[in-house]
Parts: structure tokens; sequence; C-alpha cells
């Protein structure tokens, strides 16, 4: 009977710090490398510069793809380590190309920083709530005749104050964009241990073919949406 208790207290025991146990990631159920991914540091200094920006302001979405570029890139870099011995020429071509692929991430991603950084600093909230105030006062003092001197101040004001506003949504569309060309990116240095992982099944030259071939078209893509970004003045 004493067993049968103790055995009773600790199902309880168990089952109150399973309870209290923070909820565990899907990921780690199907991704064996996801908990190692998660605490592997940057090791780069423009990855721990980016990280640290991302981080300071709290923008989550960037810190995660920045993390996603460069575990693909390590993991890649792994699997060409692997198959330098046996495939030289090949592996010091895709390589460099898989280094380029990558500063390019991380160049897109400072540029990324640098908008987020105006964003942040514009104080949008604040200027959301004034234009709400300003709406609001604008046809209070409408009513009044009298008050049309600063009907017409505050008229100019909000102006100004929605210029400002759309000036950051714009912004913000042009963080989409990098953000989305550091997913290419990354997506391709994906690809690319995905393609090698089959040349060593089928031996086939049309698989490292087709990871140079991703790697350099992504490059040209990252770069195209850059300069056409310092082409409409950033």
């Amino acid at each position: 009977m004493k067993s049968i208790l103790r055995g009773l207290k600790q199902l309880q025991k168990a089952g109150l710090e399973a309870l209290l146990a923070p909820a565990k990631d899907p990921r780690e159920t199907f991704d064996p490398a996801y908990p190692r991914r998660q605490r592997e540091p940057l090791e780069g200094l423009e990855d721990l510069a980016l990280q640290g920006g991302f981080s300071d302001l709290g923008f989550t979405e960037g810190l995660k793809a920045l993390e996603d570029l460069s575990y693909e890139y390590e993991q890649l870099r792994r699997v060409l380590g692997r198959r330098k011995g046996t495939d030289p020429l090949s592996v010091a071509h895709i390589s460099a190309l898989a280094e380029e692929t990558y500063r390019q991430g991380l160049s897109v991603f400072e540029d990324a920083l640098e908008l987020v950084q105006v964003i942040y600093s514009s104080d949008r909230e604040r200027l959301e709530e004034e234009v709400a105030q300003l709406e609001k006062g604008i046809e209070s003092l409408k009513e009044d005749a009298t008050q049309a001197a600063r009907v017409r101040i505050r008229e100019e004001t909000l102006a100004s104050h929605r210029e400002r506003l759309a000036m950051i949504q714009q912004q913000g569309s042009r963080v989409d964009e990098l953000l989305h060309q550091s997913n290419r990116c990354e997506a391709s240095l994906h690809r690319a241990r995905m393609e090698l992982a089959a040349f060593k099944t089928t031996g086939s030259e049309t698989s490292i073919s087709a990871v140079t071939e991703t790697l350099r078209r992504t490059i040209a893509q990252a770069k195209e949406v850059q300069e056409e970004l310092k082409k409409l003045g950033f």
C-alpha cells in the first residue's frame, strides 16, 4: 500500500512539473537540429553587430531572419567541408558563391537595420495619436467662423503629420522587400545544401550546375533590389 501511495505522489509531482514547464516548440519534435540551432551564437563580427542592432530595437522578425541565414550558411559550410576531399574543384567554386550569397544577405540586413532605426526613431505612434486629435480639433473649430486662422494652422500641421506617416509606411515597405531578399539568400543556401546531398546520391553534374546557378541568381537579384532602393533615395 505504501509503495502505491509513493507511486501516486511521484506521478502527481511529475504531472505538476510538466504543467509548470515552458511549452515545447513543436519544431523540436520534427527538426532534431532545432534546439542546437537556437543555442548557436552568431560568430562573425558583422553578424553580432546586426544581431545587437535588431535586439536593441526589439525587431524580432529581422533577428530571426538573420539567425536563419547564418544557420543555413554554417550548415552548408559543414557539408562542403566534408566533400572537400572528394571534389575539391566543385567545393571551392560553390564555397566562394555561398560566401558571396551570405555576405550579400548581410549587406541586405545592414540596409534593413538602417531603415528600421529610422522608423523606430520617428515616433509613429505619437504621430498617429496627434493626427486623430488634430482631425477632431479641426472639425470642432470649423463650427466657429472666427477660428479660421487656427483651422488653417492645424490643417497645415495635419498635412505635415500625414506626409511623415506616409514616409514611414514607405520605409516599412522597403524593409519588407529587404527581408524578402534576405529570405531568398537563406533559401538558396538551403537549396544548395539539399542539391549537394542529391549529388552525393546520384553523382550528377546537374546538381552542381543547379547550385551555382541558384546562388548567382540570388546574389544578382538582391543587388538589384538594393540598387533600386538607392535610386529611390535610400
